[in-house]
């Protein structure tokens, strides 16, 4: 069988666009549609430069940060907490934002936020203060009732308007030596959020369910057929606390827990705790918690374990255990972005562009590379999927917020399934180890 090759045609000129004929029949000079691109005088098709849109008030923006699976943007603009929905346009969540350096946690589905003295976090399209707080214990007077007797004791807790309950008050014990007796619970006035009332049953040990009261309201507590069993106060909620106050590091999400970091005013030391289990507003300050040398910088949940960054040290936490990864520090900023759907943390540390995933961590500079003091870091990773191909952005700001070095890293698939990895620093290519 004989081999035939499509006909060509050499184009010199293009004659232009020609939506009256059926396309079959049109000339090779003639376009169907010439979207993007210009025709020029001497009949050769330019392509239209592209635009930047830009937002109205972009000199306000103070952070922005993208879910791990990139599909949801919040900023941090004037104050204000937005998600970006695209098309320049932004959708305000919350506002009393400080202009400080802000964190965010990937919890799937739920998105922590901690910047200056704000900690919350938005789920769907609301944002709510995540700290309830303790309230005092409520005053007790005698009422009538059929209560018998024995040993009562009472406790509070405040409950947010999402329905958590937060941790709970100080526990006051009644004994009582005669029966028909009954019980007026009062809650102290004041307070921001309603209260849960919960009773331990004469001589019991759980604390069930009594009823919701108002700051100021009171609730009397006549038979002990008023008590639901059905509810009880969880154990979580005893000697626990709110998130700690001075709050002013990363925050992560690990092992359903919220982690929380702060640090010794003079930057020697760090700490940083755990929530309990699923109750990420609910902590235990004494019992819980991580002490690590150097103000902590980062903190980055992973299927490996809890990595943690300081300005001395790297960490790796994982079943109650601290290892020591690397006996150099991070550079403070938004120092790492996942790549890899999360499989893969790619950061940035007092000796240059660092990997870390379930292989472990790999240097990926050659050289010790050295910052100024004051000086914060931006990482960002963009992806190609279709090339296997990572652009990381490094962008490096000195303590007046003057950008002083943008570096790019790119990590480029060749046809042997090898991989180059350079990195494009003011203008000059440099290879880097494998």
């Amino acid at each position: 069988m004989a081999d035939y090759s499509e006909p060509t045609a050499k184009i010199t000129e293009i004659e232009g666009i020609n939506n009256r004929a059926e396309a079959r029949t049109l000339a090779p000079s003639e376009l169907i549609d010439a979207a993007n691109y210009d025709l020029d005088d001497r009949k050769r098709l330019r392509r239209r430069p592209g635009f930047v849109q830009r937002l109205a008030a972009t000199s306000s923006i103070t952070s922005a940060w993208s879910t791990i699976d990139q599909r949801r943007m919040f900023v941090i603009d004037g104050g204000v907490l937005n998600e970006f929905v695209g098309h320049s346009a932004y959708e305000p969540l919350a506002s009393g934002f400080p202009a400080d350096e802000a964190y965010f946690a990937d919890a799937k589905g739920r998105f922590f936020v901690s910047c200056g003295d704000k900690l919350g976090f938005i789920r769907d399209k609301e944002y709510q203060d995540l700290a309830v707080p303790i309230p005092l214990a409520p005053e007790l007077t005698y009422a009538p009732g059929t209560l018998p007797k024995g040993r009562y004791a009472i406790v509070s807790v405040h409950e947010a308007p999402d329905g958590r309950q937060g941790p709970a008050s100080a526990i006051l014990e009644i004994n009582a030596t005669m029966d028909n007796w009954g019980l007026a619970i009062t809650a102290l006035s004041g307070a921001t959020f309603p209260s849960r009332v919960y009773v331990s049953r004469a001589d019991g040990t759980a604390y069930h369910y009594l009823g919701t009261v108002d700051p100021g309201g009171t609730i009397q507590l006549q038979s002990l057929d008023q008590l639901n069993t059905q509810f009880a106060l969880d154990e979580q909620q005893f000697d626990t606390l709110p998130p700690p106050d001075n709050r002013t590091g990363p925050i992560a999400y690990f092992e359903a827990k919220l982690w929380v970091a702060v640090s010794d005013t003079d930057d020697s030391k760090g700490y940083v705790f755990p929530s309990k289990p699923y109750w990420f507003h609910v902590f235990d300050l004494v019992k819980d918690g991580i002490t690590v040398l150097g103000r902590v910088e980062m903190l980055v949940g992973t299927d490996t374990g809890l990595l943690i960054g300081t300005t001395k040290r790297l960490y790796l936490y994982r079943d109650g255990v601290l290892n020591e990864l690397g006996d150099f520090g991070v550079v403070p900023g938004q120092n790492y972005d996942y790549a890899y759907d999360g499989r893969v943390i790619v950061f940035w540390s007092e000796e240059g562009l660092c990997q870390f995933s379930g292989e472990g961590l790999r240097k990926l500079t050659e050289a010790r590379l050295l910052t100024e003091p004051g000086v914060r870091v931006a990482v960002g990773v963009a992806e190609k999927a279709e090339i296997d191909q990572q652009a990381i952005v490094v962008t490096a700001l000195g303590a007046a917020d003057v950008e002083t070095v943008v570096l790019e890293f790119f990590i480029a698939e060749q046809g042997d399934g090898s991989q180059d990895k350079l990195l494009l620093e003011d203008g000059t290519l440099l290879l880097l180890e494998d």
